[in-house]
């Protein structure tokens, strides 16, 4: 599956007419070179000797620079996967931004990865980086094979066990926020989730790699909570909460991040990407209704002028 790589997406998909498919795949060149030059730093060697490298948080010259977190490195390591076919040097960079991964683990539950390096408040993890670097090693075992200095699918197979174990909540089988909270705790439990960890399309995959049946039941129980609050508190907008409490409803201002919390903030501005995912990958028609939901109103609201959105609403 090297890039470039087509493949047949579900009903009602669409792809922009004004660029060839020769020209798109030009773009996403252009866009991954120019996103390796600004944030993929080596990060020195292991024990071994081996080069490790991260993902910066923040653009050169800013201080977020000397900063990586867990969610920076997941998407780093699904980007490079992806587009081994094009970077000869994709496999080297990917078990690299894996050794980073090693080398700063969870000391809650170290099949995890510590969520920001350095600092934060704990060495602990969140749930959203650690389930994409879960779904880049599944990319990576499909696209560098079992040949190679690491063990993909021992790897995966760490990792999925600690997120399961440590992430999912017993009982309501949502995304808990990460492996430092407790799943009957008296402000952050199972049923306060983050809507940007609801990641359907990879719960999917998970499924059909491990055979395990929990993760039906993980995005069933994602899926009734996007429909109460759609229902409930968006029925014109489809617009999903950063942090859900209890309810489910919208978070609070300042429940774990700023005032924003119970908006359509930084955080659930990635929703409509990771339920189109699922939508265009497995053809959900309930990730494509939900997603729809919230796509035909930005359509209206910026009368189709992308570049009319904003980056957060109430």
């Amino acid at each position: 599956m090297p890039f470039p790589r087509y493949v047949n997406y579900g009903a009602g998909a669409i792809l922009p007419n004004t660029f060839t498919a020769a020209e798109r795949d030009d773009h996403v060149r252009a866009a991954y070179d120019s996103w390796k030059s600004k944030y993929l730093v080596a990060a020195g060697r292991d024990a071994d000797g081996r080069q490790l490298f991260r993902i910066a948080l923040g653009k050169p010259g800013t201080a977020n620079h000397t900063v990586t977190v867990s969610e920076g490195q997941g998407y780093g390591m699904v980007t490079v996967a992806h587009m081994a076919g094009y970077d000869p040097a994709a496999q080297e960079i990917f078990d690299g931004l894996w050794r980073f991964r090693l080398a700063h683990s969870s000391e809650i539950d170290a099949r995890l990865m510590d969520w920001r390096v350095p600092g934060g408040d704990g060495n602990d993890s969140a749930f959203d980086g650690d389930c994409d670097m879960a779904y880049g090693l599944l990319l990576a075992g499909a696209q560098f094979g079992t040949g190679g200095a690491i063990d993909y699918q021992v790897a995966f197979d760490q990792t999925i066990a600690g997120i399961l174990a440590s992430t999912i909540g017993p009982n309501s089988r949502l995304p808990m926020l990460g492996d430092w909270t407790e799943p009957n705790g008296a402000t952050y439990n199972q049923d306060t989730p983050r809507t940007s960890d609801f990641m359907p399309g990879h719960f999917r995959a998970f499924r059909r790699a491990t055979g395990d049946s929990d993760w039906d039941a993980v995005v069933a129980a994602c899926q009734d909570v996007i429909d109460t609050l759609q229902t409930s508190y968006s029925p014109d907008t489809g617009l999903l909460p950063d942090f859900v409490q209890e309810g489910p409803a919208p978070a609070a201002p300042g429940f774990l991040e700023d005032p924003h919390d119970g908006d359509y903030y930084y955080n659930a501005g990635r929703d409509p990407w990771r339920l189109g995912t699922d939508a265009l990958l497995n053809g959900d028609l309930s990730s494509a209704a939900q997603a729809r939901k919230i796509t035909e109103w930005a359509e209206s609201a910026t009368s189709g002028d992308p570049r009319a959105l904003r980056a957060g609403y109430k």
